[in-house]
């Protein structure tokens, strides 16, 4: 089983959509059994070297932990946090930039995975080394997909991890270029800003870094505003007035 992802054979994942109200059917995949298998257990075996690059990430608020319930991975703060980081990056700015990568698990570069893991330069002198943490699991991602390169399977603990590990390096940048008055749900941005040129250059940031990881940004959903904003809408503050939390 040490080399089991070489030569593995290819499948195609099955797809389906789930319904939501008033909009656009979600799209879902699900890997072949066998191919899913090899990928999990190659990122648990691997999983000191994930967390390693999630360290990179203190904006992230959709940092993936291990789950001792249904499922092998949850949120270490997930959407509860989300209006609490909303006042802490608003709080004096001026300006907020909210951003979302256009078709984010349909758009990811599988290879772009060894960059993550070794740095884009080595990943490329070495894009035929077996032995490559981040070559073999493009490998096995790829296999899982027939052969393709664009995307991963939507929906799966594996790619909320690859996913992850991924933005994690995006945040790393862009805390060095911009600084830290931001956070990131999974692929939703919201920037604090000080002035509207601040702003437009954290959003030209935004779309450099995004770009080395073939990445870009939906158009319809990024957008700057003038603060005051409030943090979510009225009938979600009621709606959460009405939730009976169980015992």
């Amino acid at each position: 089983m040490g080399h089991f992802y070489i030569g593995a054979d290819s499948s195609e994942c099955a797809k389906f959509n789930l319904a939501r109200r008033g909009k656009l059917r979600r799209p879902l995949s699900i890997p072949n059994p066998i191919n899913y298998y090899q990928i999990a257990k190659l990122i648990s075996d691997n999983w000191a070297d994930f967390d390693a690059v999630f360290d990179r990430a203190s904006q992230s608020i959709s940092r993936p932990v291990e789950d001792d319930s249904t499922r092998a991975l949850k949120w270490e703060k997930g959407f509860s946090f989300l209006p609490d980081s909303k006042l802490k990056t608003r709080t004096a700015s001026r300006y907020i930039l909210k951003a979302d990568i256009s078709n984010f698990y349909s758009t990811i570069y599988t290879h772009s995975i060894p960059w993550v893991l070794h740095t884009k330069s080595l990943a490329k002198q070495q894009r035929r080394f077996r032995n490559n943490l981040g070559n073999k699991i493009d490998t096995l991602v790829r296999n899982s997909q027939d052969q393709q390169t664009k995307g991963i399977p939507i929906g799966t603990d594996t790619s909320f991890a690859i996913a992850e590990l991924i933005m994690s390096e995006v945040d790393k940048q862009l805390v060095t270029k911009v600084g830290t008055n931001y956070h990131r749900y999974i692929d939703d941005f919201e920037f604090g800003c000080k002035t509207l040129q601040e702003a437009e250059h954290t959003l030209s940031v935004l779309q450099e870094v995004l770009s080395q990881f073939e990445l870009e940004l939906n158009s319809s959903k990024t957008e700057i505003i003038k603060l005051p904003l409030e943090v979510d809408p009225q009938w979600l503050h009621r709606a959460r007035s009405h939730i009976v939390c169980r015992v």
